[in-house]
């Protein structure tokens, strides 16, 4: 068969496609944690994981056997968020607990339960630092009798107190106020004991705790009293003197601006000082002195514009009126005595002389009314003056005496403020005094403890479940370490991604039946083989003349193995080939092919003892030409860096389509790096499960350094059950070739 038909088949078939594929691939992507690699990981590690697995209940079950029971004693205890209010002052010591707070005020309780202070308490009741009765009953070592009694005696106490601390809890639901107070003893007697002394102090310390509360409350209030008491005198010790220095006195009722004792006390600004009380007056008088002035300059007024006896004072005036009445008697006798006598008579002179004196007299007192009018005038309006320079004065010192008022009522104020707050903490001080002496608990005793009968621990199914528990993740992560230290090329993957290489192709681990597997034409082996054949001539050039070297990192890998079977594939497609076995140390192609170690072959022909010719061995049921060995040389390093064996190589590459050499591990040896100067490609074989990343690693390395070109990996002897991961394969007609590279 041909190449060109070769590739023809190869283009028709996609499988073969697909595998000649892979020597064109890329290196993998980078390595990521899969759910397939975690199951890989179990099933590759089951055995130690499995152990671990059954190891973790072998050790709960003895644990469990040598571990004492251990009894818990159970007090029921119900707890209220508030005290009952019998008297006032009892909230103001004792506040109510909100109910979105209860659960947390539970949680604080059930910590005080773990208190020092509390099993000190306990301890005393019960005198159980005494003696090591209580250390022993717990299954606690005593303190060394050779010690100090003073220091043997605080080592027990502290014992004590620790294993009390460490032996009680409290479990408070946080639907109910209904709570457990527990202790844990080896001794069912001891634990029901100490958990009702328990109980019974911790209700005791709870009263405590208000008591105390109080205490400190009165402690604190008869202290404010006292502060507020000095500030309160201080204050009004100010007011009264701020008042004595600047003359401020109450002229209404001589009370200063303290309180009189019906707690309505008023400020001493609002007060009636001699100085405002003379003002008011001389406000008054002033007014009087006013009306009075203009009442008499009406009066004035009136009297001067007024002609004869007028104005009212003049007719009022009985003096006047009798001097008009006698005037009017004057006047008539004269107009009498005039109408019988004649104007120079004696008797009408005399009385006309007498009307004319009257007229005199008439007009002296009218004048003198008036003056004396004016004269009342006059002097209402001096006092009218003088009373308003006196009010004018007055008011000057009033604003003075207010301003000063001011600050006095400022001094009164702080003076009042300070009352009442001492009134209010008196107050007080007086509700939490008669608090005090009310004696009342929010936590009451339920259920006292009783002995119990079963242990709680150890608990056989309990440590069942957590020795399972603990062997599995003990398994796990001793598989997960090993994995991480273990640098073993398990997978096609593990080749691919840490090696680089493009994957050639993978063949299946079958035991010792590789012969009778390679001789079946339908074998998972050969199938196997085919593709790996058809991936190395795609990814080296094809249908031409080349040399394919085979190596492997170290020994046993399967190199010689896949020399062969390669060599034969490419025989069955009509292609002429040389296998040749050139592993100067351990050959083992031989055997293959029925003759015997000792037979001539490549170095006997390279040295020029034999022919070429002669050595050679046709097989026909393969189709190949097989170049044996030989005489083992002593050292095959000058043979292989010899021109005759480059000779003989450049003599075989004219005759023949394609040179398989099988040649030694690379590691620890220089054979195989010598030979890649005479290979085109060198096909490299890693044993699944057994090369390890770094020494393979290495060996690549070294080969490129000698100037090899690494075609790519063939993983052999893979197990996919053994490897953990579950890659189906299915080699022959029935069921096709089924491993998934993705």
């Amino acid at each position: 068969m041909s190449y060109q038909s070769e590739s023809a088949a190869s283009e028709a078939d996609p499988a073969v496609a697909a595998a000649s594929a892979i020597a064109l691939r890329v290196p993998a992507e980078k390595a990521t944690i899969r759910l397939p690699d975690i199951l890989a990981l179990i099933r590759r590690e089951q055995w130690l994981i499995g152990g671990f697995s059954f190891a973790g209940p072998l050790a709960a079950i003895a644990l469990t056997a040598l571990t004492p029971p251990v009894y818990q004693a159970v007090l029921m205890l119900k707890i209220d968020n508030e005290r009952a209010k019998i008297v006032e002052g009892q909230a103001l010591v004792d506040p109510i607990v909100a109910l979105s707070d209860t659960s947390r005020y539970l949680t604080t309780l059930s910590k005080l339960t773990t208190s020092r202070s509390l099993a000190k308490s306990v301890m005393e009741s019960l005198s159980l630092a005494k003696d090591d009765m209580f250390l022993k009953a717990m299954g606690k070592s005593v303190p060394a009798t050779d010690l100090p009694a003073a220091q043997r005696e605080n080592e027990r106490r502290e014992a004590v107190i620790k294993l009390l601390t460490e032996n009680v809890g409290m479990i408070a639901p946080g639907d109910s106020r209904i709570v457990q107070l527990t202790f844990n003893s080896r001794n069912p007697t001891l634990a029901a004991e100490i958990a009702n002394a328990y109980g019974d102090r911790f209700l005791a310390q709870n009263v405590q705790q208000q008591a105390n509360a109080n205490a400190y409350a009165t402690k604190i209030l008869r202290q404010q009293v006292e502060e507020t008491r000095a500030q309160l005198s201080d204050a009004e010790t100010k007011a009264i003197t701020y008042a004595q220095e600047n003359d401020l006195i109450d002229a209404s009722d001589a009370a200063s601006g303290a309180d009189n004792g019906s707690g309505n006390g008023k400020e001493a600004g609002g007060a009636k000082s001699i100085t405002t009380a003379s003002l008011v007056a001389m406000n008054s008088n002033y007014n009087a002195a006013k009306a009075a002035r203009i009442a008499v300059e009406q009066r004035w007024r009136t009297a001067e514009v007024a002609t004869g006896a007028s104005f009212p004072e003049a007719r009022e005036n009985s003096t006047l009126q009798a001097l008009m009445q006698q005037r009017a008697g004057a006047v008539a006798n004269l107009e009498k005595l005039r109408t019988h006598y004649v104007a120079s008579q004696p008797d009408v002179v005399e009385a006309a002389a007498n009307v004319r004196a009257l007229d005199v007299q008439i007009a002296d007192a009218i004048r003198s009314i008036k003056l004396s009018i004016k004269a009342e005038y006059n002097t209402a309006l001096n006092a009218e003056r003088a009373m308003l320079d006196q009010k004018d004065a007055l008011a000057g010192e009033t604003i003075d005496e207010q301003r000063k008022r001011v600050e006095l009522n400022l001094l009164a104020r702080d003076a009042d403020t300070l009352r009442q707050q001492l009134r209010d903490l008196l107050t007080r001080l007086n509700q939490v005094t008669s608090a005090a002496d009310v004696e009342n608990n929010n936590m009451v005793i339920v259920d006292k403890a009783e002995q119990p009968e079963l242990p709680v621990s150890p608990n056989l199914l309990k440590n069942l479940l957590l020795g399972i528990v603990a062997g599995i993740g003990l398994g796990v992560l001793a598989a997960v370490l090993r994995q991480i230290v273990d640098d073993t090329l398990h997978t096609p993957e593990d080749v691919e991604g840490k090696l680089g290489l493009p994957l050639l192709g993978v063949t299946p681990w079958v035991g010792d039946a590789i012969n009778e597997e390679l001789k079946r034409p339908l074998s998972g082996l050969r199938e196997a083989y085919h593709s790996i054949r058809t991936a190395v001539d795609f990814a080296s050039g094809g249908n031409h003349q080349k040399v394919l070297q085979v190596t492997s990192s170290a020994s046993d890998e399967g190199k010689s193995t896949a020399s062969l079977a390669i060599a034969q594939d490419f025989a069955r497609i009509g292609r002429k080939v040389l296998l040749i076995d050139c592993d100067m140390r351990r050959p083992s192609l031989y055997k293959h092919f029925g003759i015997s170690k000792e037979d001539k072959g490549l170095s006997d022909v390279i040295l020029g003892l034999s022919e070429y010719n002669d050595v050679i061995h046709t097989a026909d049921d393969m189709g190949l030409i097989f170049l044996p060995m030989g005489t083992i040389p002593s050292n095959p390093s000058p043979l292989l860096s010899s021109d005759a064996l480059t000779e003989f190589f450049a003599a075989r590459r004219r005759e023949f389509d394609v040179i398989i050499v099988d040649s030694p591990p690379v590691i620890g040896l220089a054979d195989s790096p010598l030979l890649s100067r005479h290979s085109d490609n060198v096909i490299f074989v890693v044993e699944a499960s057994r090369a390890h990343y770094g020494q393979v690693k290495a060996a690549i390395r070294r080969m490129r350094n000698h100037g090899a070109s690494v075609l790519g990996a063939v993983v052999s002897k893979y197990d996919a059950q053994t490897s953990g991961y579950g890659y189906q394969y299915g080699y022959g007609y029935g069921y096709g070739y089924g491993y998934n590279y993705s």
